[in-house]
């Protein structure tokens, strides 16, 4: 049996690590003491990032990830995504799937083992109340929104491409709460 501390070792690749999860698990990671490379839009927050000792990489993922990214990474902790309720579907696209497939298969190749995806709880929204809802219960049909619909379709490929070499996982974290409040939802 591997335990996490196994599969969780080593050096991380954090993508939206300038969004409010982001800077929250760069703090975690570097108080483990983990080699960090920290990715975003933010100069600015990157460079509080640096400051906590983090390699910080200026970058938008919706354009070509470039291969030395991943370089290096044991653990991808992929955060980044266009979050907001509506907006053009291409720019979803773009981001939440797309940048995701692209980061997936740079992952692989690099020889990272583990890749954390950061899924969203939004794919289960419909017009009614659900309650107690599982990760076997069905998801929304259709979809919400543009968000819910690529976040999903992202989770599917990333959940696929997990096998004995390349640990994958899908998280859907639902109204984040830290040090500045709300973080995400």
């Amino acid at each position: 049996m591997v335990s996490a501390g196994e599969v969780l070792g080593g050096a991380a690749l954090v993508t939206g690590a300038t969004g409010g999860l982001g800077q929250a698990l760069c703090a975690a990671l570097r108080l483990q003491g983990r080699t960090v490379r920290a990715t975003g839009r933010s100069c600015e927050v990157g460079s509080r990032l640096q400051a906590m000792g983090c390699e910080f990489v200026a970058a938008d993922l919706a354009a070509p990830i470039f291969p030395e990214l991943t370089q290096g990474a044991d653990t991808v902790f992929h955060l980044a995504a266009l979050s907001k309720p509506w907006g053009r579907r291409q720019e979803f696209e773009a981001i939440n799937f797309h940048a995701t497939e692209r980061l997936l298969e740079a992952a692989r190749d690099s020889g990272c083992r583990t890749f954390i995806y950061a899924s969203t709880p939004s794919i289960f929204t419909t017009g009614r109340d659900r309650f107690d809802i599982g990760e076997d219960d069905p998801v929304a049909a259709p979809m919400p929104n543009h968000y819910a619909s690529t976040k999903f379709r992202a989770e599917r490929i990333v959940l696929a491409a997990h096998d004995p070499a390349f640990a994958t996982v899908a998280l859907r974290p639902r109204a984040i709460v830290g040090p500045q409040g709300v973080l995400g939802g």
